[in-house]
């Protein structure tokens, strides 16, 4: 019996501990801002499959793009976190990017939920256009 728990330590610590120890290193330690973004993250996610449920357009490629997506918001948050570093900044750029990609998914959450039938302030409404038609405009060369 004394093996069996002793086992199970040793594969918590080597599959679990160690690589989430590894994982917070690389990113300079979790905030309660990454800690927010997750949290937004998984609002999107609901929002999205419930917009796509109420619009019937159900879409697994979709969904993995967008996982996809949010994997690299990840990977931009490390960067950064090693610039910070590597500038001496404290944590100046994680916190930056990461307030970014914190606006840029609740804005998301804010469009998934008005294209389901929400009632949302006309305001808002009108902001979430703007911002669609400047997504939808081509950039203009440089003349």
């Amino acid at each position: 019996m004394e093996e069996e728990v002793s086992t199970f330590w040793h594969w918590l610590v080597a599959a679990v501990i160690t690589p989430a120890v590894a994982i917070l290193a690389f990113f300079g330690g979790w905030t309660a801002a990454m800690t927010t973004l997750v949290t937004v993250m998984v609002l999107d996610i609901v929002s999205g499959l419930a917009r796509a449920f109420v619009q019937k357009q159900v879409s697994s490629n979709v969904s993995w793009n967008g996982m996809v997506k949010k994997s690299l918001v990840f990977v931009i948050v490390a960067l950064a976190a090693r610039l910070d570093t590597i500038v001496g900044a404290g944590s100046l750029l994680k916190d930056a990017t990461v307030t970014f990609f914190i606006v840029s998914e609740a804005l998301s959450v804010l469009e998934n939920t008005a294209a389901a039938g929400l009632p949302i302030p006309d305001f808002l409404r009108q902001a979430l256009k703007q911002l669609n038609e400047k997504k939808a405009a081509p950039e203009k060369p440089n003349e």
